[in-house]
């Protein structure tokens, strides 16, 4: 101990792991005597063993049981000693991964390795197999024929609702529904399933998933379906809207028209059709609608005083201003000499375009905030947004087309297809009865 130091650990204290006298004990010494211990009990039994005289004569005693014998001898000899434990490692690898295997095989059919069989006639891996693939087969086959005959119901029990409400599925009236399909059918060649497609889909705007279910068929096929037959479709059903004679016109003008308004015959808006947001900055900028405030597309529509559509343009961004539009779609060349158009305030720059073309606008009195109305500009705003109205029902009518709604959100790849959408959508709504009732 060195100087200075107080002592901390004694011998009384034997719960302390160190003591001054007895440190930890070591490994391997103890090792060394556990080997001891063994190599004299190995020894000791070899020594009593061969002392021993084998009696192999005597009927009574046998080879095993001698080793039994023996056996018990040396246990009661280990177990008077101190308890080794020695691991012992086998030197063979497990019998499931040995790859030297020394099992002979006889014969196929009690071979324990099915792989190991030769004998392809009578193996029964083989036997098995075979029965599966045939099950598989067989079930495969009624998977295939229950589908079709799925497929099959459901498009009997698509036509059958739709021919019951065909207003209501495809925006055809009843009364018009097999003269169409079938004017149609001898015009194009198309069948009746994929005029009813394309045109569910611009009534309901229905996914392609959902159509191509209610029509046994798969989504892009309902897909290409939907843009081959819209193609086809348009040009025949266009020619329903038309403008009609002047005569014509004046024949069937309501009643609230004939006092004060008999030479309109054309009552003009512009609807709007939110659209997906471009990528594209500069078409960005030409969509974008300062009154809707999203991405449009804007068409014109132009009916007739009793609602029959007798115009509608091609569609343009949300950014032209409604007197653009009506100066730069074609309106103007299909009015009538000597004829009115009734339009809302916005449209006040085309009454010049108007009189060149020797014709009046129709139009509400202006409104200033610094002057206040008189009487007579009150009744005639009044008088002219009650007539006025009925393009707001065409239009309303329009908007029962889904496909069309204000906020549809018109998929890219699919901008390119409203023009022909609206169009059909604008005949379909010409067959429908007219928006006043003649009395």
């Amino acid at each position: 101990m060195r100087r200075e130091v107080v002592p901390h650990i004694f011998e009384c204290q034997p719960d302390r792991k160190r003591t001054a006298t007895e440190g930890p004990a070591r490994s391997l010494p103890m090792k060394r005597e556990r080997k001891r211990l063994v190599a004299e009990a190995e020894a000791a039994d070899e020594e009593r063993v061969a002392g021993q005289p084998l009696a192999l004569d005597a009927p009574s005693t046998s080879t095993a049981q001698i080793q039994e014998e023996v056996q018990q001898e040396s246990e009661s000899t280990l177990s008077k000693q101190k308890t080794i434990g020695v691991q012992v490692r086998p030197s063979f690898r497990s019998k499931y991964i040995d790859c030297k295997l020394t099992v002979a095989v006889q014969h196929s059919a009690v071979s324990p390795i099915r792989i190991l069989c030769t004998d392809t006639a009578t193996s029964p891996l083989k036997v098995k197999k075979a029965k599966t693939s045939l099950f598989q087969a067989t079930s495969s086959d009624m998977y295939i024929d229950d589908k079709q005959e799925k497929e099959k119901q459901a498009l009997n029990v698509t036509r059958y609702v739709i021919e019951q409400n065909p207003k209501f599925y495809l925006g055809v009236p009843n009364m018009w529904l097999p003269h169409l399909v079938d004017l149609l059918n001898g015009k194009t060649n198309l069948t009746k399933d994929n005029i009813y497609l394309t045109l569910m889909k611009i009534k309901l705007n229905d996914p392609f998933q959902r159509l191509g279910h209610m029509f046994g068929m798969s989504t892009g096929n309902a897909s290409k379906i939907f843009a081959k037959t819209l193609a086809q479709l348009e040009p025949y059903l266009s020619t329903l809207i038309f403008w009609p004679p002047s005569e014509k016109i004046k024949y069937f003008l309501p009643i609230p028209f004939r006092a004060r308004y008999h030479n309109v015959q054309s009552i003009i808006d512009c609807l709007e059709i939110e659209i997906e947001k471009p990528t594209n900055p500069i078409k960005q900028t030409l969509t974008w609608s300062e009154y809707k405030k999203c991405n449009t597309l804007k068409y014109l529509v132009s009916s007739t005083p009793d609602g029959f559509i007798n115009f509608i343009s091609i569609g343009y961004g949300g950014r032209i201003s409604d007197s653009l539009l009506v100066y730069t779609c074609g309106y103007l060349d299909q009015i009538p000499a000597e004829s009115s158009v009734m339009a809302d305030r916005g449209f006040k720059v085309i009454a010049k375009y108007l009189h060149e073309r020797k014709c009046t606008l129709v139009r509400p009195p202006s409104v200033s905030s610094s002057t206040k109305p008189t009487r007579a500009e009150v009744m005639e705003s009044k008088r002219i947004a009650s007539l006025r109205i009925h393009i707001e029902r065409v239009i309303r009518r329009i908007r029962e087309f889904k496909y069309l709604k204000p906020h549809s959100v018109i998929n890219h790849d699919f901008i390119g297809q409203t023009d022909a959408v609206i169009k059909i959508a604008c005949a379909l709504i010409n067959l429908q009865n007219p928006i006043i009732k003649q009395g």
